[in-house]
Order: structure tokens, then sequence, then C-alpha cells
């Protein structure tokens, strides 16, 4: 959507843009798959561990993050009710998915 606006309203979606970046490094953290991981430093190594560690920090703060950034890409797009009822209800499905994982399924 970002190139279909005109040029002088395109540094309104900056904001957004730099939370989605931030999003997929964040990914790095969470991600359990090696493949694509070739040599990493201890430290950073040992902080991604002890984020996948932390269920609820990996689970729940996502989720979190998601419902502001929705809310927010919906009242800058004015964006009707049933997309905001469509986002935030998949949203709260992964929200109760990961709880259910989380308490119900210990370690």
């Amino acid at each position: 959507m970002w190139l279909t606006q005109p040029t002088h309203l395109r540094q309104k979606d900056i904001p957004a843009l730099l939370a989605i970046v931030l999003c997929i490094k964040a990914v790095y953290f969470i991600d359990r798959e090696q493949s694509m991981n070739f040599k990493t430093e201890a430290d950073l190594m040992q902080l991604k561990e002890w984020v996948s560690d932390s269920r609820l920090l990996v689970s729940f703060l996502p989720c979190v993050f998601m419902f502001m950034l929705e809310n927010k890409i919906n009242r800058h797009h004015n964006f009707g009710q049933l997309h905001a009822l469509m986002s935030h209800g998949l949203t709260a499905i992964v929200f109760a998915y990961n709880w259910v994982l989380v308490f119900h399924n210990p370690k």
C-alpha cells in the first residue's frame, strides 16, 4: 500500500514500517530452526536460548504488540469494524492457542 500513496503521504507510514522490520528482526530470537544460523557468537546464542526458553515472553508478548499494531493500522487507514474484528479475532485465536500450549502442556 505504500507505493500506491502519494509521495507526500508516505512519511506517515514510517513508524509502522519500522515496527514491521523490528518484528522481522525479533524472529531470529524465536526461531528454533538452525538451517540459516551458521556461526553465531556465544553471547548472542545465550541470549537466543534465554528468549526461546522463556515461554511467556515468546508466546504472549508478540500478541500484545500485534494487537497494538493492528489498532494503529486500522485507525491509520480508516479500515472498518469488520476488518478490525477480523484482525483482532485472528490475534485472539493465536493468543488462546498459545495459552493452551503454555499452561496446559508442561515442558
